[in-house]
């Protein structure tokens, strides 16, 4: 049974229907119609490249000033924001264990809910096609901003301009083939993951503990600690957005019944680690006050302990982040235009892979085309408002989806199962 029945719209070559229990043991099979190149270790640089942006470098600010000041409060939403994707993340898991092919959660949606698939996989398909995807270049966006910086601010006009052009250039890199472009990610991965542990490492061993002490008391203000939690859960949730992207590559990564949850853990897990560390450094050389009231605390960190000339250095670093990430983000989401496609939910010719490369040719150029629009007609803060919007109803129907298989067919191979099911997903 090949993968190739089931990309294309629920029946064979021939035209004869399967059911959707066939359509998952298609997918189960494990074979693929692109090559399986990528290993465990780019397949982390990937995930964890696309993850780790610009938003670990300033969120901390929002985190703490919608806890009211209270550092403990905001210490616990790291650590629940990171428990919960995790939890999620463990979830995604066991559906990629049994349906190892490139989409993602656009896949599993529309093989996991009977006659409401269908609908579920246009509407989350479209959206994300018209929308999430290319709404990526609200990351190009940021990345051009900082690069102003560097020369003393550019225009709205020539920011749209740089953006427009950083896409271009990571799209023409990607189309070469999915190696060299999971070869970029893990590289700039390395180099933010080094200066975030940089200003760390400074941050208690060459720093003053010049912060505030970290208690159960709001410093700025009046406020209930449940709903400050939930929303400073929520700030803390978009620094981990792009956890779920690794799915969207199941069909090239090498032994993805083993490695796709490997992936997944040890990434979130090591992420976690490192945006608390990064959060406990910085409050310990910034008084609360201060870092609230900052656009970029981590600049301020390090002028504090090694003079204003250290932030050209830090900024390049958060230049590195931002681009790693938007180059993470073109290489693994043509995959669910290309899924899309091969079901007749999207226009046939992105449906098609390179000869030469195996990869998906017009999937890229459409969305690099949507991204330089979005580059010129809005704002980076109106994306990220609509993307943020949407993707929750999907996530939690994907994560619900667990239990609907389970229930539905019990029997169905699971090389990696969610622990603590059923108590995990209703968790999440």
């Amino acid at each position: 049974m090949r993968n190739s029945w089931i990309q294309k719209g629920r029946e064979t070559n021939d035209g004869r229907k399967i059911s959707e229990r066939q359509s998952i043991e298609a997918l189960s099979s494990g074979e693929s119609e692109v090559k399986r190149t990528l290993s465990f270790g780019r397949a982390v640089g990937v995930m964890g490249g696309l993850i780790i942006g610009s938003g670990i470098f300033y969120t901390g600010s929002y985190v703490l000033d919608y806890s009211h000041g209270n550092a403990g409060v905001a210490i616990l939403a790291w650590i629940l924001g990171g428990l919960i994707v995790l939890g999620a993340a463990m979830c995604l898991s066991e559906l990629g264990g049994i349906m190892p092919a490139n989409g993602g959660t656009y896949v599993y949606l529309t093989r996991t809910y009977g006659k409401a698939s269908p609908l579920l996989g246009f509407t989350m398909g479209w959206s994300d096609a018209l929308i999430g995807i290319p709404g990526n270049a609200a990351i190009a966006m940021v990345g051009a901003t900082y690069i102003g910086t560097l020369f003393g601010g550019f225009s709205s006009l020539q920011i749209s301009f740089l953006a427009s052009g950083i896409c271009v250039v990571l799209t023409v890199l990607n189309l070469l083939g999915a190696k060299g472009g999971s070869i970029i990610s893990t590289v700039l991965l390395f180099v933010k993951v080094i200066a975030i542990l940089g200003v760390i490492i400074a941050c208690f061993v060459l720093g003053q503990n010049t912060g505030d002490p970290i208690t159960f008391t709001n410093t700025t203000g009046e406020g209930a600690v449940l709903p400050a939690l939930a929303c400073s859960v929520v700030a803390v949730l978009w620094c981990f957005d792009g956890w779920n992207s690794i799915c969207h590559m199941g069909g090239e990564l090498e032994n993805p019944k083993k490695n796709l949850s490997r992936v997944m853990v040890v990434t979130i897990v090591g992420i976690t680690v490192l945006y608390l560390l990064f959060n406990l450094g910085v409050m310990r050389i910034v008084p609360i006050e201060d870092i609230i009231a900052s656009e970029n605390v981590t600049y301020d960190v390090i002028g504090i302990l090694f003079g204003k000339g250290a932030a050209t250095v830090i900024t390049i670093a958060i230049i590195c982040s931002v681009i790693g990430s938007l180059n993470s983000c073109i290489l693994v989401y043509p995959r669910e235009i290309y899924a899309m496609s091969r079901d007749r939910r999207w226009f046939a010719a992105c449906g098609k892979l390179s000869k030469k490369s195996g990869q998906p040719v017009a999937a890229s150029l459409y969305i690099l085309a949507m991204m330089i629009f979005y580059c010129f007609v809005t704002s980076f803060q109106n994306l990220v408002n609509i993307i943020v919007l949407y993707n929750g109803i999907y996530f939690m129907l994907a994560v619900f989806g667990v239990i609907v298989l389970r229930k539905k067919y019990p029997d169905l191979e699971r090389p990696y199962k969610v622990p603590g099911y059923p108590v995990v997903p209703i968790l999440v």
